[in-house]
């Protein structure tokens, strides 16, 4: 496409013109050609002359880039290893052929020594074991090649006599298995590289017969398969060694045909791969055995392949964890080595395919002696991908080269389908500070810098980017280069206008000097680093942007701001004093809102809102994700037993669950579909409830109540199925008790999440036996041993679980009631105190609700202060101050949830306000219930 552009630094003139453009209506990649963008770069009030201009597009198909540099060996003592798994908890499994052995490697053991000395030896009576895989459960099992078996080795056994008696055989018929995996259901998957077959041994085998009658051959046409391995959905990736290819044998081809023809090659280029891995998102890992090489074919076609740092010896055995990390058997060095995620994602695609100049980033133009810049020559996107302008360099106002001056607009997806174009959808667009800000703060969740933002290829990343790249439109107008005073979808959307013009000034202090050696540049980058105030520096301002909006309460704001009062600056209105922190906060009113206390994300990223104050009028107000009043629900909703709405929870099918707080035991449960009408025979009453407060729904769709409790009725929790009726042994998958459960330490009960086990996790809001823990079947939980107490546990109204299944509990203590501050608890998945536990300060002021984001950072809303609160995987505190300086005064929060863009949603309950923090957190997989479903389930918190 010819596009003609304008990129300024300032709100003056400066226009991208689309005209004239055609499309091509195919499936695939769609070419669009048009007349050239015209227009001029501008510095604070002067032309920028020689920027470099790109048409950038988000990558798909991939998160992170990895690199040698990122490798470490993990344990010690091994001879030759062969297969490898890792948990959920982060411990590794190693099939160590040449000793004949089964080790494990526990996290404790790479996170301490990391020696032989920490390495555990697993059951016995293996000879030449070369695969191993472990469950949910943490029962392991083995490819035990010289003795033509598959085994078990239950955890009850690893935590017990841990010898070859109580190693179990399962199935029967193999010839020389080398490869095993398993899902999420039990089903155990073999490559057999004697018989050269895919064959699965289904649970039911397992449990009933166990022999080789019930084994199952999986498609056809391998040489020696070696590798297995099989994704949330039930498709079974191969390393065909004897063909050099790595194939999957997709469900439909295993409920259907069962053939070799509809077995699919992936990617190419292999030789000999031994052993094969999948992540959440669809990429698969294979280790590269004679090319001594670890490769990753990206889903979304699973044609593109890349290459995992170097160094390795014949690599044989791959694994990978739900953090992206990357574990390799380094066969020829006989050692097991761990490839982080370099942090830095994907490169984004170059979309210009031949104009004035190239260089490591892609084609480009640069503007001319007056500013002005044409893109001339045709370009080429992805449908339905997203896009985005990004200027380089160049010098502004004769001050000298800028290699620090960086600017970008979010211009939102690629025509997919006629008439759509650019021309009709964006006819004037402003490259400024301000569209760099609005870019910044929207692409954050999915960026690491400039030149690198990408996706998975997931439905729900191409949701969540989508809609990130929207949510530029609500801060600023491209069309003018302005921050918007309200959102365009929503009049009463206020958006903070004079914090971006803050922002944008900032930016304009560096890009009107002399370079990255000025003194505005340097105190720009040294005080927007990748961490903060710590980590890498950035090189350009768009990049020092995106760290703000990453890190926007550790960036040293003082210093920041006062960049501004050293300039002519051109954005106004602008701030008056530094702020609080750096947080970008839309905020909604109106739409029936009112005291609302409980927030919910569906899949399509629309927010829900219960209205705590309503009763039966106007009970949930609904807004799209671009915080539009949702039309499809028609927002708000009323009626259907809601009274005082306090939680809401959605399940399989998308239909949102109500816990009424105020109905006691009368209509205290109301669902809804997706579409807002009222769900079967909604509302539901009896059961026991008495004040249910929260609501969370598991992965069989039963809906788990928690009641608050009062009066002579003792609270439970109610458990209801799918229909509505009350959950019993006889008629759902409570097998230990009916609905309601008691005992097991409840009292007053206050929020409920769910594990990867299926483990109930209940917060106590009052007494010292803060957590309850029930199983799946309703049980009693023994793992953790069930109640859990200590820990800093003391008035805990909220619970979350991150994606190593540790749960975070804050502790409102006597905040909540005008005293103390309260403190954060962390437990492990066993029970134990996780880390430094408990921790305190980071802003807390009575923490109420809590959410996890997709880098396992917990994010607290403070009941009695109008802010959030921070913390890091680890707990380190990232609010010193709190974060929000969209709450009033007088704010308080009791809800909290991220979406899949990584915005954080909050609500004033005492203004009735909703807020959105833009871009602020990592995104996660929305709906809560769809992390522990197919194409996830290997954590209770995913990327998308």
């Amino acid at each position: 496409m010819r596009l003609s552009a304008c990129v300024a630094s300032s709100a003056l003139l400066c226009a991208l013109l689309l005209t004239g453009c055609s499309l091509s209506t195919s499936a695939g990649p769609s070419t669009v050609s048009g007349v050239a963008i015209q227009g001029v770069v501008h510095g604070g009030q002067q032309s920028i002359v020689g920027s470099k201009v790109y048409l950038m597009e988000a990558t798909t198909g991939g998160y992170y880039s990895y690199s040698s540099s990122s490798q470490s060996t993990v344990g010690s003592g091994f001879s030759l290893p062969f297969g490898v798994a890792v948990d959920r908890s982060g411990n590794v499994y190693v099939a160590d052929y040449n000793n004949a052995l089964v080790k494990e490697i526990p996290l404790s053991c790479i996170t301490g020594t990391n020696d032989s000395t920490c390495v555990v030896t697993l059951g016995g009576g293996f000879s030449s074991p070369f695969g191993v895989a472990v469950d949910g459960s943490g029962n392991v099992y083995v490819a035990d090649a010289a003795n033509r078996a598959v085994k078990e080795i239950p955890l009850s056994c690893i935590t017990g006599t841990n010898d070859s008696t109580c190693v179990v055989t399962l199935g029967g018929g193999f010839g020389a298995p080398f490869g095993v995996a398993v899902d999420g259901s039990g089903n155990v998957f073999v490559a057999d590289d004697s018989t050269v077959s895919v064959e699965e041994i289904p649970l039911s085998c397992i449990t009933g017969a166990n022999t080789s009658a019930c084994v199952v051959t999986l498609g056809s046409g391998f040489s020696t398969p070696q590798g297995v391995a099989v994704d949330g959905s039930g498709n079974v990736f191969v390393a065909d060694t004897g063909h050099n290819l790595v194939k999957e044998i997709p469900l439909s081809c295993i409920t259907g045909a069962n053939t070799s023809a509809c077995v699919n090659t992936l990617g190419s280029g292999f030789s000999a791969p031994t052993s094969v891995a999948v992540d959440g998102s669809g990429n698969v890992f294979v280790a590269d055995t004679v090319h001594s090489l670890v490769k990753e074919i990206l889903a979304g076609g699973y044609t593109t392949v890349n290459t995992l740092g170097s160094g390795f010896n014949h690599p044989s055995g791959v694994a990978v964890d739900g953090s992206g990390n990357v574990y390799v058997g380094d066969y020829g060095n006989s050692r097991v080595l761990k490839e982080t995620p370099t942090g830095t994602r994907q490169a984004s695609k170059s979309l210009l395919n031949s104009t004035a100049g190239l260089d490591s980033i892609g084609y480009y133009v640069t503007t001319d002696s007056n500013g002005a810049f044409s893109i001339s020559g045709d370009y080429t996107c992805d449908a339905n991908a997203q896009s985005y302008l990004y200027v380089l360099g160049g010098n502004s106002g004769g001050n000298g080269a800028n290699s620090g001056i960086g600017l970008m607009a979010a211009l939102g997806q690629c025509p997919g389908s006629a008439p759509l174009t650019y021309a009709t959808s964006v006819p004037f667009i402003y490259v400024n500070e301000v569209s760099t800000v609005a870019a910044a703060y929207a692409m954050a969740g999915y960026a690491t810098d400039a030149t690198h933002v990408s996706r998975s290829n997931s439905t729900l990343a191409t949701t969540g980017l989508a809609n990130a790249f929207a949510n530029a439109g609500n801060l600023a107008s491209i069309s003018t280069g302005v921050a918007n005073t309200v959102t365009p979808s929503n009049a009463s959307g206020v958006v903070p206008q004079t914090e971006i013009n803050t922002l944008a000034n900032i930016l304009s202090s560096c890009i009107n000097t002399s370079g990255p050696g000025s003194t505005n540049c340097t105190t720009l980058f040294t005080n927007a680093e990748s961490a903060g105030s710590s980590g890498t520096a950035p090189t350009d301002t768009a990049t020092a942007a995106i760290n703000i909006a990453h890190n926007p309460g550790t960036v040293n704001m003082s210093n920041l701001y006062g960049l501004q009062a050293g300039v002519a600056a051109p954005f106004a209105p602008n701030l008056g004093s530094a702020p609080n922190d750096f947080t970008v906060g839309l905020k909604f009113t109106g739409n029936g809102l009112g005291q609302p206390q409980g927030i919910g994300i569906d899949g399509s990223g629309n927010v829900w809102v219960a209205n705590n104050v309503n009763s039966g009028t106007n009970g949930v107000s609904v807004f799209t994700s671009s915080g539009a009043v949702a039309t499809t629900p028609a927002s708000p909703l009323s009626g259907n037993g809601m009274n005082a709405p306090a939680s809401i929870a959605f399940d399989t099918s998308g239909n949102a669950w109500i816990a009424n707080q105020d109905n006691r035991g009368t209509n205290g449960v109301s669902e809804f579909t997706s579409s807002g009408g009222v769900a079967g025979s909604s509302p539901f009453s009896g059961n026991s409830m008495n004040v249910p407060v929260a609501i969370a729904i598991d992965v069989s769709g039963n809906a788990w109540v928690a009641n608050l409790g009062g009066g002579s009725t003792p609270q439970g929790i109610s458990v209801f199925i799918s229909s509505g009726l009350a959950a019993t042994t006889s008629n759902s998958t409570l097998t230990s008790a009916n609905s309601p459960l008691n005992g097991n330490g409840l009292n007053t009960d206050a929020a409920i999440a769910f594990d990867i086990s299926g483990n109930a996790w209940v917060a106590n809001g009052q007494g010292s036996n803060g957590i309850s823990v029930f199983t799946s079947s309703g049980g009693v939980a023994t793992t953790p041993a069930s109640p859990l107490s200590g820990n800093g546990l003391n008035s805990s109204w909220g619970i979350a679980i991150d994606g190593s299944g540790n749960a975070w509990v804050p502790n409102c203590a006597g905040a909540c009631y005008g005293s103390g501050s309260g403190s954060l608890s962390e437990f492990t998945s066993s029970g134990g105190v996780a880390g430094s536990s408990p921790f305190s300060g980071n802003g807390m002021n009575g923490p109420y609700a809590i959410a996890i984001d997709g880098s396992g950072n917990a994010w607290v809303a403070n009941s009695t202060s109008a802010h959030l609160s921070e913390f890091s995987n680890g707990g380190s505190g990232l609010s010193p101050n709190g974060l929000g300086t969209a709450f009033g005064s007088s704010g308080v929060a009791y809800a909290i949830a991220i979406d899949g863009s990584g915005n954080v949603w909050t609500a004033d309950y005492n203004n009735s306000i909703l807020i959105e923090l833009v871009g602020a957190a990592t995104p996660v997989v929305t709906p809560v219930v769809a992390n522990l479903l197919a194409p996830y389930g290997a954590a209770a918190v995913n990327l998308p």
